[in-house]
C-alpha cells in the first residue's frame, strides 16, 4: 500500500497502469480500492468497469479505509451509473469516510449533471447519510443549477416538513429573501 500510494503521481506510465489493473483483484480492499482510485484519477479506460466489479466484490459495507478512497475516486471522476453509489458510499458516516468526502464536495459541485441528478433525486433520499451529502454537494453549485431545488424548498415550506427545513437551512442565504 506505501508503494502504491508513492506511485499516486504516476499518470500515463503504462506499467504503472497494469500494476493497479492487477492491484484491482487483490484481496485486501484498501489496496484493491487504491488501485481503483488511482486508475479513475489518472482517466483510465477500465476504471468504471473496474469500480462497477470491485463494487460488487466489497458488498454493501466495505472497510472504512476502502470505502473513503472509492469515494474520492468517484469525487475525481463520476459518471451517471456512479451517482447513486456514490451517495450509498457518502452515507457512510466514520471519520475517514466524511473526511475523504468532504474533500469531494467543490470538485462535484461543478459538475452540471450530477448536480442535477441531486436536484432531481438525491435531495430527496430518505437515507440521512445519503440527503446530508447531497445537500453537502448542491450547497456549493452554481446558483442556476439550484433553482429547481429551491422552488421545490418554497413550496414545502409552506406546511414544513423536517426534511424541508433542513434543505431551507443548507440554502439560508439564497432563501433569506423569502
Amino acid at each position: 500500500i506505501t508503494v502504491l500510494r508513492l506511485l499516486a503521481p504516476a499518470r500515463g506510465v503504462a506499467a504503472v497502469s497494469q500494476v493497479r489493473l492487477r492491484l484491482l483483484q487483490d484481496p485486501d480492499a484498501v489496496i484493491a480500492a487504491t488501485a481503483w482510485r488511482q486508475l479513475a484519477a489518472e482517466g483510465h479506460a477500465k476504471a468504471r468497469t473496474g469500480f462497477e466489479d470491485l463494487l460488487e466484490r466489497l458488498g454493501a459495507s466495505p472497510p472504512p479505509a476502502a470505502c473513503a478512497e472509492l469515494v474520492e475516486g468517484l469525487g475525481a471522476s463520476i459518471w451517471p451509473d456512479a451517482f447513486a453509489p456514490f451517495l450509498r458510499l457518502c452515507a457512510d458516516e466514520r471519520a475517514i469516510v466524511q473526511n475523504a468526502a468532504a474533500r469531494t464536495f467543490d470538485k462535484l459541485a461543478k459538475d452540471a449533471a450530477f448536480v442535477t441528478w441531486l436536484v432531481r433525486e438525491g435531495a430527496d433520499s430518505t437515507v440521512p447519510g445519503e440527503r446530508r451529502a447531497a445537500l453537502q454537494v448542491v450547497s456549493r453549485a452554481a446558483p442556476e443549477l439550484v433553482q429547481p431545488l429551491l422552488e421545490k424548498v418554497r413550496l414545502a415550506l409552506a406546511h414544513p416538513t423536517p426534511a424541508a427545513l433542513e434543505t431551507a437551512l443548507t440554502f439560508g442565504s439564497q432563501l433569506a429573501k423569502d
